[in-house]
C-alpha cells in the first residue's frame, strides 16, 4: 500500500513550507472525510505530529502522515499538483474510486 507523490507535488510541498505563513507546522496529514458531491473528499492539511496508528510517508523530506482507514482507501493514489488557473491546486487520481467529481475533489 502507498501514495504516490508526482515531482510537481513534492515541489509544491515543499515551496509551502518554506512559505513562514504555514503556520509552523512540520509536516502534513493526508486522508478523506466524508463529505462532497461525491461522498467523500480528499484531504490535505498541515500537521506537525503522527498520531499512534498513522503510517509516515516521505515527500521532497516533509513528513506526511496517513491513517490506516485512509491508507487503504488511498492506496495506488498519485497526488499531482497543477499551477494551471483550471486546476489550480493539489490534484489525487485515486484508482479506487468508482466515480470522481468534475472538479476532482471529491470521489465515491
Amino acid at each position: 500500500m502507498s501514495i504516490i507523490f508526482t515531482e510537481n507535488a513534492e515541489k509544491a510541498i515543499e515551496n509551502i513550507f518554506k512559505n513562514p505563513q504555514h503556520g509552523g507546522k512540520t509536516g502534513m496529514r493526508v486522508g478523506f472525510v466524508d463529505g462532497g458531491c461525491q461522498g467523500k473528499s480528499y484531504l490535505m492539511e498541515f500537521s506537525d505530529k503522527s498520531e499512534e496508528d498513522h503510517t509516515l510517508l516521505i515527500a521532497n523530506k516533509i513528513p506526511v502522515y496517513i491513517s490506516p482507514l485512509s491508507l487503504k482507501e488511498l492506496s495506488g493514489t498519485t497526488i499531482d499538483y497543477s499551477d494551471q488557473s483550471e486546476e489550480k491546486g493539489f490534484i489525487f487520481k485515486n484508482p479506487n474510486a468508482e466515480k470522481t467529481c468534475g472538479c476532482g475533489g471529491s470521489y465515491k
